[in-house]
């Protein structure tokens, strides 16, 4: 009885800790994913002069590295490095005014998060 007792509370906690995971690093996605899909319709009002989209751009990026750590626990670091290396190209298009590159990468940027998104949903259903 008391294996067993000891048994269900270890999976208790298991379960728990992977939904907590599973929670927080959706919720870190979905905002760089929200943030990125406003910047988007930013983009487009003001192509002429991207360069004003630089600071709230850099406030992506900081939350991004500031949370990147966390990630690393449930995600393959390819996927974290090609968010980080497409947020780097667009800060360097968007501090050069390129537009036509900038709303490409932040297409790409956009694809990348809608699809750790969708694997973030299933890993948790796996785990349930």
């Amino acid at each position: 009885m008391k294996k067993q007792l000891t048994v269900a509370i270890i999976a208790a906690l298991l379960i728990m800790l992977a939904t907590f995971e599973a929670i927080t690093v959706s919720n870190i996605i979905n905002y760089v994913d929200d943030e990125v899909n406003k910047i988007y319709q930013e983009y487009e009002l003001n192509k002429n002069d991207i360069t004003v989209l630089y600071p709230k751009l850099d406030e992506i990026d900081e939350y991004w590295a500031s949370k990147e750590w966390w990630l690393c626990l449930m995600f393959n670091h390819k996927d974290l490095s090609a968010v980080t290396d497409s947020l780097n190209r667009l800060l360097a298009y968007t501090k050069n005014n390129d537009y036509d590159n900038a709303i490409a990468e932040v297409e790409v940027l956009r694809g990348i998060t809608e699809k750790n998104s969708c694997n973030m949903g299933f890993t948790l259903q796996n785990i349930l």
